[in-house]
């Protein structure tokens, strides 16, 4: 099991001079691994940055906004599941269509009489 820095984290004035926060700073700044906010990024479980693949080489990259983490760090975040959120939309839509049919075939029933 990897051990953890003594180092000290990283104050909100350090974290807010970069443009893109290094993995590791932010890591640190969060209290966890830098293995740990890499899968974060990748599982697109961060509302303070992201993680894009370069399929040709296989790595990743990585943008960590710094007020986007300080805002985490003191305020918190609910996440959202993109995955959930795009089958509750799709739900929702295949419902739409289904009543929006039905009145169509209401509809074309009673001109047909």
């Amino acid at each position: 099991m990897p051990r953890r820095s003594n180092a000290p984290r990283p104050s909100d004035e350090e974290i807010m001079k970069y443009d893109n926060v290094p993995i590791h700073l932010a890591a640190s700044y969060l209290g966890t691994s830098s293995p740990t906010m890499m899968r974060a990024l990748q599982q697109g479980r961060t509302p303070f940055g992201w993680a894009a693949l370069n399929e040709e080489t296989g790595t990743y990259t990585y943008n960590v906004s710094p007020g986007g983490l300080v805002e985490y760090k003191h305020r918190g975040y609910k996440t959202v599941d993109l995955s959930l959120m795009e089958q509750l939309m799709q739900e929702a839509v295949d419902r739409l269509v289904a009543a929006r049919m039905d009145k169509l075939k209401a509809a074309m029933r009673l001109m047909e009489q």
